[in-house]
């Protein structure tokens, strides 16, 4: 089963333009966003082994972080994490069966 995160972290986060880098370590592909307390979000589409730079202006969620969503080509969520936004999110895919099991390096 992948990672879907519920709750944000407790508390009040700071505002302003974050911006995190995400690199890709799946095999394939991979489609998402980076959003925030205050709903603003970038999404992306990052191929194999690639990296990106993502930049957005709002409110943060408690703790400083950013909710980090990968998606399904049809964008439905798939995996789910809050994470820091001064730490590189590095995307892992591995096979389950005829599925794929998804994780990140997420840090709070």
């Amino acid at each position: 089963m992948n990672h879907r995160e519920g709750k944000p972290p407790p508390g009040v986060g700071g505002s302003g333009t974050v911006c995190v880098i995400v690199r890709n370590r799946a095999p394939f592909t991979i489609t998402g966003r980076v959003q925030l307390k205050s709903r603003e979000r970038v999404t992306f589409r990052l191929a194999r082994n690639k990296s990106q730079k993502l930049c957005v202006a709002g409110q943060l969620f408690g703790n400083d972080t950013v909710s980090f969503i990968l998606t399904s080509f049809v964008t439905l969520p798939i995996f789910s994490c809050y994470t820091r936004h001064d730490q590189s999110i590095d995307v892992y895919a591995r096979r389950n069966g005829d599925g794929w099991i998804y994780s990140a390096t997420c840090v709070r």
